[in-house]
C-alpha cells in the first residue's frame, strides 16, 4: 500500500463522502506521511505506479487515476473518467463522464473534458475565460483556439465551427481523422458556452 484514507478528514460532494489520503511511503515527488487530496475509495487511485491526488483535488464515483498521472490544485475527476499515463489535471479543471486523459496530456485552467472525449498524446486543453486552447492536432501538431463566439483559429485557418468541420472533412474524410477528438471537444465547448 502506498497510501491510506484518513477517515476523520473528509468532505462531502454531491452527497458522497470523500476522504483525504496520506502517503505511507515515498515515491516520485511524494514524501512519506504527505497529505494528498480527496478520494471516495481506494478504487479511485491506484496503489501501484506514481499516480497521486494532491492538494484539494477530488476523485470520486467510478473515476480512476493510475500510472504516473497527477491530479492537483482544485481539479475534480469523477463519473467513469480515467486519467493515466503521465497525464496531469490541475487548476480548476474537471474531467468526468466517460472522458479519458492520458499519455502526456494536460487539462488545466477552468477546462471541462467530458462525455466520451479523449485527450491524449501531448495535447493540452485549457479554458481561461472567453476562449479555450487545445492541441496538438493534425499533421502539423496544431493548437486550436476556440472563442465563445464560435471563432476558431488554427494555423492559417480562421472561421466558425461549421467551416472548420468542412475543412477537416475535405482533408481527412467524414471521420475527421487526426481532428476527431478536437471536433468532440469543440462541440462540447460550444454547446456548453452559455452554462
Amino acid at each position: 500500500m502506498k497510501y491510506e484514507l484518513i477517515i476523520n478528514d473528509s468532505i462531502t460532494v454531491n452527497n458522497i463522502n470523500l476522504f483525504r489520503i496520506k502517503a505511507l511511503k515515498s515515491f516520485s515527488n511524494v514524501g512519506v506521511n504527505e497529505l494528498g487530496g480527496y478520494i471516495q475509495s481506494e478504487k479511485n487511485l491506484s496503489n501501484t505506479g506514481n499516480a497521486w491526488v494532491y492538494d484539494n483535488a477530488r476523485v470520486y464515483g467510478d473515476a480512476q487515476v493510475y500510472g504516473n498521472a497527477r491530479v492537483y490544485s482544485n481539479a475534480w475527476v469523477y463519473g467513469d473518467a480515467r486519467v493515466y499515463g503521465n497525464a496531469q489535471v490541475y487548476d480548476n479543471a474537471r474531467v468526468y463522464d466517460n472522458a479519458r486523459v492520458y499519455g502526456d496530456a494536460q487539462v488545466y485552467g477552468n477546462a471541462r473534458v467530458y462525455s466520451n472525449a479523449w485527450v491524449y498524446g501531448n495535447a493540452w486543453v485549457s479554458f481561461q475565460g472567453e476562449f479555450i486552447t487545445i492541441g496538438q492536432f493534425g499533421d502539423n501538431c496544431r493548437y486550436l483556439t476556440i472563442s465563445k463566439k464560435d471563432i476558431i483559429n488554427a494555423g492559417c485557418f480562421s472561421g466558425n465551427f461549421s467551416d472548420f468541420k468542412n475543412a477537416v472533412t475535405n482533408k481527412y474524410g467524414s471521420d475527421y481523422g487526426a481532428y476527431k477528438n478536437a471536433i468532440i471537444i469543440i462541440e462540447n465547448y460550444l454547446n456548453k458556452k452559455n452554462d
